[in-house]
């Protein structure tokens, strides 16, 4: 979970939250707020915002400096982490103590929320650099070129952030090893189609588009790939997904590859392909 944390991936909790083990440790003191101590002082806010939806918050977990989740926000006065605390946790005092809270943090009344949440929404950058995630890709797919002259590809890919590649070569060394050890399941066609065509079974992360982007000095992540548009599309059903900013900007992106012959800097199959993965937990 500390490598979740550290690699910002709100997938691995996303898709784990009724995984046995997994699931009680967010939901435990003894697992579960040091995470988000650790979650919080690495700003990984995302993260953050979905352990406070999910977990029961307990007050007496401290890390080695003796600091509670809510001391650490409340030391950095970070306004935005604190809003999100006393709108999610009711364990912080009594209404008194939660609006001098409020005050210290230079946060809005609570009737007043809505206005404060406009000012957050406000300093959000919205919206996908189709043109600038275009280009990042295609550095990153000649680097990668380079370095791969020896093998035949047969897919290219956009999961989620991540641009992903897999090669023949690649793919038969998986494919033999998945038969040594389940030779029930990859012993027909078309199950071993389906393993090929699996995107999380591709060798090669060739990059995150996440990678373009900074936090700025408020906590809000800025730059040409929208996590937030991209939260939104994950949560939706597949009938929204279709039509979603995130699907129509990774689409555009896949159409611009391809329109500038990208791929002849590979090797590649008669049937290759370019796709973006669906996540539909």
């Amino acid at each position: 979970m500390i490598e979740a944390v550290n690699n910002r991936d709100i997938e691995f909790f996303i898709a784990n939250e009724d995984t046995p083990g997994i699931e009680l440790k967010t939901n435990s003191a003894k697992f579960g707020d040091p995470i988000l101590i650790y979650a919080i002082k690495t700003k990984s806010i995302a993260i953050v915002d979905y352990l406070l939806h999910t977990m029961w918050l307990e007050p007496s977990v401290k890390d080695q400096n003796g600091l509670s989740a809510w001391d650490h926000i409340f030391q950095a006065k970070d306004s935005f982490l604190g809003n999100l605390f006393l709108e999610n946790i009711v364990l912080l005092g009594t209404e008194e103590e939660i609006k001098k809270y409020r005050i210290e943090l230079g946060l809005p009344a609570e009737e007043e929320t809505s206005s404060f949440e406009t000012k957050v929404k406000d300093n959000h950058k919205h919206g996908f650099d189709v043109d600038v995630l275009t280009n990042f890709a295609i550095q990153k797919i000649k680097f990668f070129a380079k370095d791969h002259v020896d093998e035949t590809f047969y897919g290219f890919a956009i999961d989620a952030s991540y641009i992903k590649m897999n090669s023949i070569e690649t793919f038969e060394k998986t494919l033999e090893e998945y038969q040594s050890k389940w030779p029930n399941d990859y012993n027909t066609p078309e199950k071993i189609q389906t393993l090929k065509n699996n995107i999380g079974d591709w060798k090669y992360t060739l990059a995150d588009f996440i990678e373009t982007c900074n936090e700025n000095e408020d906590g809000f992540m800025e730059g040409p790939f929208d996590e937030e548009l991209y939260d939104k599309h994950y949560n939706a059903s597949d009938l929204e997904q279709k039509d979603s900013e995130y699907t129509k900007a990774m689409d555009s992106i896949l159409n611009n590859l391809i329109r500038q012959e990208i791929f002849r800097n590979l090797k590649t199959s008669i049937d290759f392909s370019c796709l973006k993965a669906e996540h539909n937990y």
